[in-house]
């Protein structure tokens, strides 16, 4: 969706390129739209030089009925394998948001699961998930996620999504993302 944004990237400066997005139906786990990731110009590019790719794969509603269905979930790991392999990619990012505090084990589970196909599938892969840079549901157990027999199988990056704090619309003016502790202005935006 960014089209040739990517022509302008300064590819020395980056390590990783994550590709948005992989999206699914929740009842099969089968792809609803991949946004062209298997001939997308901008993951070429970033192979060719020689960075790290991940396919994000997300998921905003329907989480009981995806958790609910494991040959949904199985499905969904299937395929997002077999499409990271297929361009000879790195990695999984996970973007699932506004989890319910209702699915936490169930989407830990997930998880777990995948990390363990994926590394099983594709020798030295990495799954990233992102987070919320506060978790008001306590959906996401990082501890869990990230605490197993084999720890090499478990979550790999826990990637915060540290912006939105302040936008447009917001009452008062602030940084969307602040590096550092900051006072507010009493200023409307």
């Amino acid at each position: 969706w960014m089209t040739s944004q990517y022509q302008n990237f300064q590819w020395s400066l980056l390590s990783d390129f994550c590709y948005f997005s992989y999206e699914f139906s929740a009842s099969t786990g089968a792809v609803t739209n991949s946004h062209s990731f298997a001939t997308a110009n901008s993951v070429t590019a970033a192979l060719n030089n020689g960075k790290r790719v991940h396919l994000c794969v997300t998921l905003f509603s329907d989480f009981a009925t995806f958790f609910a269905s494991s040959s949904a979930q199985q499905t969904l790991i299937t395929n997002l394998i077999a499409a990271v392999k297929q361009r000879n990619a790195h990695g999984i990012n996970v973007d699932f948001e506004g989890v319910p505090a209702s699915e936490k084990t169930n989407f830990t589970n997930f998880m777990k699961t995948l990390s363990q196909r994926l590394h099983d599938s594709i020798p030295n892969s990495k799954v990233s998930i992102c987070l919320p840079a506060v978790d008001w549901a306590s959906s996401y157990d990082v501890v869990n996620m990230n605490n197993d027999a084999v720890a090499s199988r478990n979550v790999d990056w826990f990637i915060i999504m540290g912006y939105d704090y302040y936008y447009g619309g917001s009452t008062t003016a602030g940084p969307t993302d602040p590096l550092y502790p900051f006072q507010t202005s009493s200023t409307s935006c």
